[in-house]
Parts: C-alpha cells; sequence; structure tokens
C-alpha cells in the first residue's frame, strides 16, 4: 500500500509524568521501572489524537503507580510495536515485573477506565484471603471476583496462581486456604466461586474439579445476563468470545424499549443460553451503523440479530414481533444450524462489468470471486479510503489491459458495506488485494507493489488459464535452452 509521510511529533508538549518514546529506548525504560503504562500510537492517528485528554488525566492520576510513556511508532520504530502485539491504533498496554508481552487496555480510553485498570494490576496477581472479613471485603469490594478454595502447596494451587497472573487484566483473582473458611462457604475444596455484583451475586463451579475449566466458567458467569452494551465494554464482550445477541432499540419509545429489554432479558436467563451466549442492548438510533453491519435495515426498532465474532450474523425478521417464545424458537434454528446467515449486500448492478472492472456486491461475491472458471484479482477497498483513491487509476488500468481475456477478471468490492466469507478473505485495512486461483480456487494476499506494472505482472504469472500457463512453459524452455 501507499504509506501516508509519517511525521514524528518530537518535542510535543505533555504531562510531566510522561515519558515521550520513539521506541529505541523502549526497552530500557522496561528494565529500570516495575511499573511501565504506554500508550502506542502514530502520527497520522486522529482517534490517538482525540484521546490525549483521557489520557493525560489517567497517566496524572497513576503517576505516584506507574511511568507512563507516549510510544510514538512511526515507519522506523513500528517494530517495537510488533514486538509487543500491537496492531492498531491507540493501544495501551500495562508491563510489570512479571509480564513480557504486557497487558492491553481493551474497554474504550476514558480516564476512569483505565485508572481502574491499571490499578486493578498493582499488588499480587493473586492475594491470599485469610478470613471470613478479607474474604467479604474483597468479594464485595469487586464487580467480579474469581475466588480459588485450594490447599497450599497443591497441583491445583499452583494452576490456580498461574491462571490469574495470566489473565489478571481480565479478571480479579483471590485464593482461600483455610479449609473452616471453605467449609462455612459450603465449598469443597479444590473449588471455584464468582462473586459479582449482579444477577446471582455468587456461582459456585459444578461438578469435580476441572482446571483447565475455570477460565471458561469465569467467562460464563463474569458477566451480566443482560445489560446495555457500549463503547466502554464492548471490547470485553468481543473478549469473551460468545456469539452477541444484540437488541436494538430506540430510546424515545420508551414503552418499546422497555418490552424489548424485557424480552431480552427473559430469554438471556433460559438455563440453556447461560454461557453459551452474550445479550446484550444498544441504542438502535445511534449505532445504526452497527445495526445496519448486522444485515438490519436501521429503520426499524425494535429490533434483534446475533453477531458471530464479528465472521457472520443473523438477523431476526424486522416485520415479526419480538416475543420470548418466537425469539426462542428462532435462537433453536441458529444454534442447530437450520438458520440462514444473513448476507448485507448494495443491490447488485445492472451492468457488473464496466470496461473490464467487475464491481461485486455482498449478494454476488461468492458466485463470481469463487467461480474456479476464473483467476480473479480483487481489491477490497472503502470510498473514504485516500490509498484507495490513489490506487483507482492502476486498477482501472488493469481491468482494461485483462478485459478481453475471458479467463481473468479484475474484481473492486466495497467492504463497508457487503459481507463477504471474513474468514477466508481477513481484511483489516484499505486497500487489501487477493489473487483467487482458477481451478483450485487458492487465495493468495498479494503484498506487493500495488501499482499497475508490478500487479499485471502478477498475475500474468500466476494465471492458471491455458495460454499463461503455455507461455511459461515456453519461457521456461526457453531458458532451459
Amino acid at each position: 500500500m501507499r504509506a501516508p509521510l509519517l511525521l514524528c511529533l518530537a518535542g510535543a508538549a505533555s504531562a510531566a509524568s510522561v515519558v515521550e518514546s520513539d521506541g529505541s529506548d523502549f526497552a530500557d525504560l522496561l528494565s529500570k521501572h516495575s511499573h511501565v503504562l504506554a500508550k502506542f500510537s502514530v502520527p497520522w492517528c486522529m482517534h490517538c489524537h482525540k484521546v490525549n485528554g483521557d489520557w493525560k488525566e489517567a497517566c496524572d492520576a497513576l503517576d505516584k503507580d506507574y511511568v507512563c510513556v507516549n510510544l510514538n511508532a512511526d515507519e522506523k520504530t513500528s517494530d517495537v510495536a510488533k514486538r509487543y502485539g500491537v496492531k492498531t491504533y491507540p493501544v495501551i498496554k500495562a508491563f510489570t515485573a512479571d509480564t513480557g508481552s504486557g497487558f492491553e487496555h481493551r474497554a474504550e480510553i476514558k480516564a476512569a477506565n483505565v485508572v481502574e485498570w491499571a490499578q486493578g494490576l498493582l499488588g499480587p496477581a493473586l492475594p491470599v484471603l485469610e478470613d471470613k472479613d478479607e474474604l467479604t471485603d474483597f468479594s464485595s469490594s469487586l464487580r467480579v471476583a474469581v475466588v480459588g478454595f485450594f490447599k497450599k502447596a497443591t497441583r491445583e494451587a499452583q494452576e490456580f496462581e498461574a491462571l490469574a497472573a495470566a489473565h489478571r487484566d481480565r479478571f480479579r483473582f483471590g485464593v482461600v486456604h483455610d479449609q473452616a473458611l471453605a467449609a462455612a462457604e459450603l465449598i469443597d475444596m479444590p473449588g471455584v466461586v464468582v462473586y459479582k455484583q449482579f444477577d446471582d451475586p455468587r456461582v459456585v463451579m459444578p461438578g469435580k474439579y476441572d482446571s483447565s475449566k475455570v477460565l471458561d466458567f469465569a467467562r460464563a458467569h463474569g458477566y451480566p445476563l443482560f445489560e446495555e452494551i457500549t463503547p466502554a465494554n464492548y471490547q470485553t464482550y468481543l473478549d469473551r468470545e460468545l456469539p452477541i445477541v444484540w437488541v436494538f432499540v430506540n430510546p424515545e419509545d420508551a414503552e418499546g424499549t422497555e418490552a424489548a429489554k424485557a424480552v431480552g432479558r427473559a430469554v438471556a436467563e433460559q438455563a440453556p443460553h447461560v454461557g453459551a451466549l452474550s445479550f446484550g442492548w444498544t441504542n438502535g438510533p445511534k449505532f445504526v451503523r452497527l445495526a445496519r453491519k448486522l444485515a438490519l435495515s436501521g429503520e426499524t426498532w425494535p429490533a434483534l440479530a446475533v453477531d458471530v465474532l464479528q465472521k457472520e450474523h443473523y438477523a431476526y425478521d424486522e416485520s415479526s414481533e419480538l416475543d420470548v417464545a418466537k425469539v426462542e424458537a428462532w435462537l433453536g434454528e441458529y444454534k442447530s444450524g437450520a438458520l440462514a446467515q444473513s448476507v448485507r449486500s448494495q443491490p447488485a448492478p445492472e451492468v457488473k462489468t464496466v470496461n473490464g472492472l467487475t464491481t461485486v456486491v455482498g449478494s454476488t461475491f461468492t458466485q463470481t470471486v469463487l467461480n474456479e472458471m476464473e483467476d480473479v484479482f480483487v481489491q477490497f477497498h472503502a470510498p473514504w479510503c485516500g490509498h484507495c483513491l490513489q490506487m483507482k487509476n492502476d486498477v482501472e488500468q488493469l481491468a482494461k489491459h485483462f478485459r478481453d481475456e475471458t479467463s481473468i477478471r479484475i474484481v473492486k468490492f466495497d467492504a463497508t458495506t457487503n459481507d463477504w466469507p471474513v474468514g477466508d478473505f481477513p481484511v483489516v485495512g484499505y486497500p487489501t488485494l487477493f489473487f483467487v486461483r482458477a481451478g483450485s480456487n487458492e487465495i493468495v494476499k498479494y503484498d506487493d507493489v500495488p501499482e499497475f506494472a508490478e500487479i499485471k505482472a502478477y498475475i500474468e504469472a500466476e494465471a492458471q488459464t491455458d495460454r499463461y500457463r503455455a507461455a511459461k512453459a515456453a519461457a521456461a524452455a526457453a531458458a532451459a535452452a
């Protein structure tokens, strides 16, 4: 892709508690300080600049506990960000003495969110709760607390300690070793309890203890059965790695909103769904783009849809009433695999190919791009993407060059308004380019220079059709002679 000119923000003003770094001294900073909070950003990222106020406020509040670092990852130092698993910007990560790649802040970057999260990483990953008072204070002071009951120095205790260290950024863990306290809590050692400030305040892990199931148990019961999902907690639901059942409401219709929320909660409380699906409601008009992304019209409220790990989605019939029995039956079809996936799609153009360039939409993607009869070069683009506009002439020239080749197709695809098989075509930015080989439908990501001459040469070298195979064979024979 044509990279924008990246400018280093050297000498930018910042709070006294924040250290500026271009990445070259970051390893040294980590070695010198036991607690480092770093914001990874790039100069051209507008959202990075928008969160600066909250970032500064959080750093001021955490000044006694952390060294805060602004790490500006430009084209010379982006390898530092990659080394610590940073793929998008901005990202805040906390580094403590016992972590290597650091813990990533997963919620919306607001000062209060960052402060609460960072403070939770201070102190031991697994505090020992010596008596009933300490257990009560610990469990009642946290929204969610995962407490293990283990005899000291057992294998189960050691495994739980390792789990707490690895996932302390997601849950707060504590441990009880006192057998009398465990008995008072009606817990057989070894065992785990999730204490929480919502729904059932105390859930005991059922059955014979299995350390491999503790994290799944915490994920299943460490979230409300049904709550509002906003930018502040959305990422935590993605991290839960469960399909999300979205109830979209219009707050201006108070009666309709309460009725839809009542249906959502009643369904969420059904035992088969607990730990299998996440349920939440949100403001439909405010987050209409999300509703449309899930193949809803964005014009009718309330509405309901299932988002499966951002890879596929199922839209509830907007003409059908939101009723507990109907939604239960619909979810039953979804769980059984009988429900067809919803496909978000623009209307297919009447003339799909102009001057050799084929416009594909969601409803025509599979039949056009994965047809096995043609070599297909496809550009995933966004209408607002500057790099895509820079590449427009190259794509059009490419299409004109191959327009008389019946076995080669050049495709453009608006990835912002249409669905596609995201598992086969992973797209994290625009433009993203793929070549699909005829015959096998093998999908190859094109990462070379995105200009006409280079792409033309690539297609000619990779094309699977008889004429190009013959030309390649003749060239190889000539070279061998």
